[in-house]
């Protein structure tokens, strides 16, 4: 039940990775070995990234609010199988995926340390 929440939690992380540094393999391809070569004259290249930070971070909360929409709805259906349709007993399951959710958001929100 808490799988499609990781999933997106991990998408959502590897989204900026890819928006903001993705283009940065464009001069790396003229120089893949760092020998100085420039081999289709982009060595020199500097580019700027598809979306800008806040672009980023709302295609990021998009995707955790889908992972939320599909924890919630797997974490429904175990408890109710689990506990034969009892309607109370899928409410701690609930509270511990809101609270995953939101300690994910804030993660998200955190500033990226880049090691260059």
């Amino acid at each position: 039940m808490y799988i499609p929440l990781g999933l997106m939690m991990h998408l959502s992380h590897n989204l900026r990775h890819l928006l903001e540094e993705g283009m940065e393999i464009i001069p790396v391809i003229s120089d893949p070995f760092g020998f100085g070569w420039d081999l289709f004259g982009t060595s020199g290249y500097t580019p700027a990234p598809l979306l800008n930070s806040n672009n980023i971070l709302l295609v990021q909360w998009l995707l955790m609010f889908i992972g939320l929409g599909f924890s919630i709805s797997v974490g429904k259906n175990i408890s109710r199988r689990m506990f034969h349709g009892s309607e109370l007993t899928h409410i701690p399951v609930l509270i511990f995926i809101f609270a995953f959710f939101v300690f994910n958001l804030w993660v998200l929100g955190q500033p990226i340390m880049h090691n260059h």
